[in-house]
């Protein structure tokens, strides 16, 4: 029994379809994956921690807030003796 040229073309055509129907899923869920705020804040907060782990880092987070709230306490006296 011959199958139909025809037939086979289609069966060829629907297994194709199929398997850019699955990869255009993949690439949506991917696209997906990058995009979610939730996804980037948690790989976010993922590589701050990983960062933090150093000593070195974390002595210079905290010689930066450091610096930071001198500033900003310098600037309040400076305004009020202005006032």
């Amino acid at each position: 029994m011959s199958r139909d040229p025809q037939s086979s073309s289609l069966d060829a055509m629907e297994r194709d379809l199929e398997q850019q129907r699955d990869q255009l899923a993949e690439t949506v869920n991917e696209l997906h994956d990058r995009l979610d705020p939730r996804v980037r804040a948690r790989e976010s907060a993922q590589r701050i921690q990983e960062r933090l782990a150093d000593p070195q880092a974390r002595m210079a987070v905290g010689v930066t807030l450091g610096v930071v709230v001198a500033a900003v306490a310098g600037l309040v006296v400076l305004r009020r003796r202005r006032s």
